[in-house]
């Protein structure tokens, strides 16, 4: 096996454990896309895509899939368990509460 087949093996074995996401932050109607791990938390994807954002966690975000299902209750699943049953997108959203001067 030369050093670029050992390459390619490499790349294919690292695809089938990640995952690319998409994340829209309401607040500022930016999305971010980043690739993460299969067996990544729900919790930690949405950790990850504010600090991609860079935008500060509130009590009062909400998490959905882009299709509108709730995440709320799906933090400790994993984000293949999620993307196979509710969000076969993996595209989820962030949401803020809208209106109100700080």
């Amino acid at each position: 096996m030369n050093r670029l087949e050992k390459e390619n093996e490499k790349h294919e074995h690292h695809e089938h454990h990640n995952v690319e996401v998409s994340v829209v932050y309401s607040g500022t109607g930016r999305t971010v896309k980043f690739v993460i791990a299969k067996n990544a938390t729900l919790h930690e994807l949405f950790n990850e895509a504010y600090v991609k954002l860079g935008e500060p966690k509130k009590d009062t975000d909400q998490y959905f899939c882009l299709n509108g299902t709730s995440m709320t209750g799906e933090m400790s699943k994993t984000v293949e368990s999620v993307i196979e049953s509710k969000c076969k997108e993996a595209k989820f959203e962030i949401r803020t509460p809208s209106g109100g001067a700080l």
